[in-house]
């Protein structure tokens, strides 16, 4: 009986991989040519993620936060701290410092996952696959899309150390509410820098990227609560923390500290941002131009 439920499982995948390789063959002939992909559009040696710019009084105290989309504040690999980068290693990507870009053993097990439960309850994107989708691609699910993601988390490997690329990662995540970046949520949710969270604030915040919407720490603390959980999980599956530790996280309680963004003299920075505007197009000699926008 053993033998027969394996040989129907294996026959199940054998005509799956069929499936996919005959529908991957009809988007390949649409995809443009490999040259083209790598080197048309995006360019992952110069990679530049906007942060945030201050106006500072004469005495020194802040009375303005400006950014534009994104609100971001951008932290250094060296400063990210040990239990932030093993939270995203452990529900992420725990092979992320061996793979080249994609890891073929997730991808299978992910595979087999799915299969058994009849649903897609595993993913198999690298922490530089995630990289590259977050910063130069769209999220729609096509083979074109996916061949670039691979394609292009090989080159970020090639061109960039493991270090940098987590930095990349870590500053780019998404986290609701125009928070991008780690430690940009940790200043908006906690009022306090990365490296003063606990380990269950700091499974909490992780818990958050994975769907954004949903894990809302504002919103659906509930469902960011039971992420949390799962995130610990696995850090202790993957010998991070100790089971005392994950005792005391899951014990923790979770109190948001919800900062808002400083704009203490609006009139005042309005105008400062036209004066700053007009300045630095007539230093750089295009004031003609911007003043006719």
């Amino acid at each position: 009986m053993r033998t027969l439920t394996g040989f129907f499982f294996n026959s199940l995948l054998f005509i799956f991989f069929s499936i996919m390789v005959i529908n991957a063959t009809e988007e390949v002939r649409k995809v443009e040519s490999l040259e083209k992909i790598m080197n048309d559009r995006i360019d992952v040696h110069h990679i530049h993620l906007p942060t945030n710019s201050y106006i500072y009084a004469h005495d020194g105290q802040m009375v303005s936060e400006i950014y534009r989309d994104e609100y971001r504040i951008y932290l250094p690999y060296e400063q990210i701290p040990d239990k932030v980068v093993n939270a995203f290693l452990a529900i992420e990507d725990q092979r992320f410092f061996e793979h080249k870009g994609y890891d073929m053993p997730a991808i299978v097990r992910a595979l087999i996952a799915n299969a058994k439960s009849d649903s897609i309850q595993q993913g198999a994107s690298t922490i530089t696959q995630q990289v590259v989708k977050n910063l130069f691609l769209t999220q729609e699910q096509t083979y074109n899309r996916k061949l670039a993601e691979l394609l292009y988390a090989y080159q970020l490997e090639e061109t960039y150390p493991k270090e940098k690329i987590f930095e990349l990662y870590f500053n780019s995540i998404y986290f609701h509410n125009s928070i991008y970046g780690f430690e940009t949520a940790s200043q908006y949710y906690f009022q306090k820098p990365s490296h003063k969270l606990s380990l269950a604030e700091v499974a909490f915040l992780s818990a958050i990227p994975n769907n954004p919407s949903y894990y809302d720490p504002i919103l659906h603390s509930e469902n960011t609560h039971e992420r949390k959980k799962i995130i610990l999980e696995k850090m202790l599956e993957a010998n991070f923390i100790t089971e005392k530790q994950y005792n005391e996280a899951i014990e923790e309680e979770i109190v948001l500290n919800v900062r808002q963004k400083i704009d203490l003299y609006p009139d005042y920075v309005t105008y400062i941002h036209h004066e700053f505007r007009e300045l630095g197009a007539e230093k750089e000699g295009f004031k003609e131009k911007v003043l006719n926008v």
